[in-house]
């Protein structure tokens, strides 16, 4: 089995850090308590700058999570479309040849998902076979790549296209001052990237996957991932994500 592309798409919209800081100042000047904290937060997450998938003067006139989530289906299908045409272009294929597409994300909801959604934009086979994840948050595109890898195994001419997507700025909480999300303000950025993963017998060339693993630690729900609700997606991020990445 090997990956025989990959490729990634980003917004064309981009801020430094400062410029982010200097925005989420503004719009928490009410909050002087957090506003004081901001620079040391900011600094400390040791991002010089980041894409958004909305220009930045935008993002406040989104009032609930309908119109969050509007934005985060529209903006993924053009960066998802990006980025699946790149993966295919640079591994010499087409749509019709995919025979299996895995869509990861953790940032927004959509159903029909985006790959279905890109079926019918890109022209991929009607009896393609489809794979929407989600909730793997950053282990999604690893975690992906693996299963590509199992259906490959078992398909040696066959071909799989994985996709995820992240838009997090499109998860951002106007009235949610928590450290949590506050950190979470300076680290997180938007994208989408795609790889195509072929079998044993595919004359596609590329890496080869030697081996893959997967590992589930118990009773650590509560260190990283989403409280979803009608105000959208708010950040669980505990302190404690250092030491059990470590």
């Amino acid at each position: 089995m090997r990956i025989a592309s990959a490729a990634s798409a980003f917004p064309k919209y981009y801020y430094d850090q400062k410029t982010v800081q200097a925005r989420l100042e503004r719009i928490w000047a009410h909050k002087p308590e957090i506003v004081r904290r901001l620079p040391a937060l900011m600094d400390n997450c040791g991002v010089e700058g980041r894409a958004f998938a909305l220009e930045i003067n935008e993002y406040e006139k989104l009032e609930n999570f309908t119109d969050f989530n509007d934005q985060w289906i529209r903006v993924a299908l053009e960066l998802g479309q990006q980025a699946v045409q790149k993966a295919l272009d640079r591994a010499g294929l087409k749509p019709a040849d995919v025979d299996l597409i895995l869509f990861s994300t953790v940032t927004g909801l959509a159903a029909p998902s985006i790959d279905a959604r890109l079926c019918n934009k890109m022209g991929f086979r009607s009896d393609v076979r489809r794979m929407p994840l989600f909730g793997l948050g950053c282990v999604a595109g690893a975690a992906a790549l693996a299963r590509a890898t199992d259906f490959v195994r078992g398909r040696p001419k066959g071909v799989a296209l994985v996709l995820t997507i992240e838009l997090c700025s499109l998860t951002w909480q106007r009235d949610d001052i928590s450290l949590a999300h506050v950190i979470s303000c300076g680290l997180f950025g938007d994208g989408a990237s795609a790889a195509v993963v072929v079998g044993a017998e595919h004359p596609a060339r590329g890496l080869t996957v030697v081996d893959t693993r997967s590992v589930f630690y118990r009773d650590t729900e509560d260190v990283m991932g989403w409280t979803i609700g009608a105000h959208g997606f708010k950040i669980v991020l505990s302190p404690s994500v250092p030491s059990v990445a470590k």
